[in-house]
């Protein structure tokens, strides 16, 4: 059964925003516990922006209920 409307709508964003969650965990995981310097100030570098997807993300959930 295809998801269409307001129910695709709903789905997509709630698998965006979880999605968003289990990304901006392991990237935390990775600037807390990675050997690698280098690696993990990229990581770091890239926080803000993933956290800043996961506001709008909720926001756009919020926003379909």
């Amino acid at each position: 059964m295809e998801t269409t409307g307001n129910n695709f709508d709903w789905e997509f964003m709630r698998t965006v925003a979880r999605k968003t969650d289990d990304v901006l965990t392991r990237f935390e995981q990775v600037v807390s516990q990675a050997g690698d310097e280098d690696i993990r100030e990229f990581a770091a570098a890239q926080l803000p922006t993933l956290r800043a997807h996961r506001s709008e993300a909720t926001k756009l959930t919020k926003a379909l209920y």
